[in-house]
């Protein structure tokens, strides 16, 4: 399996495109695929996709069903979203993960083969700034919560617990920012 960009990297509104998933035959890779970095993935038989969130200790694996192809972001109308308990051995991996790499937060992508089984999960990728918010509003809220959390216990705590008065919120079209005091003050963003 290989990531690439199908054509130029923005659109004629300059907004960046999504890299699509793509299968391509080893004998068509040449010398070119020195130019720049690539990833590429064994395909996997899978008969749905994982996105797990990790934020902290709290993990929100969610079971991705109605892609007609490998990847499914390109069917957001069509898919269906369960909210499903993570194995012990993938949490304690994702954790593992998360520790090694000094992140609180983590998009896991995994494929389920076909046996079924849970303990099959094949991981893809982790996105340390992965999105959520395209789920349903009862997953997206749980997300969310749990950000809210991890930012009041790292930020909050960091800074002394200070009153819950001194909390504040910025939003605009492209970010969202949570800060303390004032906006100029300790910060963290959100994923939009």
């Amino acid at each position: 399996m290989y990531w690439r960009r199908p054509g130029p990297y923005a659109g004629p509104d300059g907004q960046g495109l999504t890299v699509w998933v793509e299968e391509v035959a080893v004998e068509r890779l040449d010398d070119g695929i020195a130019r720049t970095v690539h990833l590429f993935q064994r395909r996997v038989d899978k008969v749905a996709d994982i996105r797990l969130t990790a934020v902290g200790d709290r993990l929100f694996a969610v079971r991705i069903d109605g892609s007609p192809g490998l990847d499914w972001r390109r069917h957001y109308d069509g898919l269906a979203y369960t909210l499903l308990d993570t194995p012990p051995g993938v949490a304690e991996a994702v954790r593992g993960y998360l520790a090694s790499f000094g992140l609180v937060y983590g998009a896991f992508d995994f494929g389920l083969d076909a046996s079924g089984r849970w303990h099959r999960w094949h991981f893809y990728e982790c996105n340390p700034n992965g999105q959520f918010a395209w789920f349903p509003p009862a997953i997206t809220g749980r997300i969310t919560a749990a950000i809210t959390d991890q930012l009041q216990h790292t930020v909050w705590q960091e800074e002394g617990a200070p009153d819950q008065t001194a909390f504040g919120m910025t939003v605009t079209e492209w970010d969202q920012t949570v800060w303390l005091g004032d906006p100029a003050g300790p910060s963290g963003r959100l994923p939009v």
